[in-house]
């Protein structure tokens, strides 16, 4: 069981603070179950109310200092997702995004990133799935890895690309 006060990854939310647990004052809860109260972080929206006894919410402590740190330390021998065809590879994306797992988060943000350079080496433009699917990893990556160690959001961002860019360049 979380702690009020944790900050824990709550699906495609993403990084979210418990606020509080126990029995909201809302109508439309079932009275007979606590919640957790969960407040996103990076977004306005309201409180999240989750019942604490559902063991089918996908939700996780985010990753601590040193977990994170290893995570960007071993980004190189995290291998991008392959498919044959792009519908293929939109499925693999969905996956990823619902493991809740910061290596997936890697790996879409190293295919989008190849995918990108292979796109500009013909004159073309990304598609809009890539994209969106790059956001919404970069997004939920960025905002865990801002928490865990304790800097903003762009630093990361930046040091993350960075050691993207520095990979696939030494393979070129």
């Amino acid at each position: 069981m979380y702690q009020k006060n944790d900050y824990i990854v709550y699906g495609s939310r993403g990084v979210c603070q418990i606020v509080g647990i126990g029995i909201p004052e809302v109508s439309w809860v079932d009275k007979d179950r606590e919640y957790y109260m969960l407040k996103p972080v990076y977004s306005s929206c309201n409180i999240v109310y989750i019942p604490v006894d559902n063991e089918k919410i996908m939700m996780r402590k985010i990753l601590s200092r040193r977990e994170a740190r290893e995570l960007i330390d071993n980004m190189d021998s995290i291998e991008p997702l392959y498919a044959v065809t792009d519908k293929i590879l939109e499925e693999k994306y969905k996956v990823s995004l619902a493991a809740l797992d910061t290596k997936e988060l890697v790996k879409i943000i190293k295919t989008v990133y190849v995918k990108k350079q292979d796109k500009l080496k013909v004159g073309k433009k990304l598609g809009q799935t890539d994209e969106r699917y790059l956001k919404k990893a970069e997004e939920l990556l960025f905002g865990e890895m801002s928490l865990s160690l304790e800097v903003d959001k762009d630093d990361v961002a930046k040091e993350i690309e960075d050691r993207v860019r520095n990979a696939f360049s030494r393979l070129n």
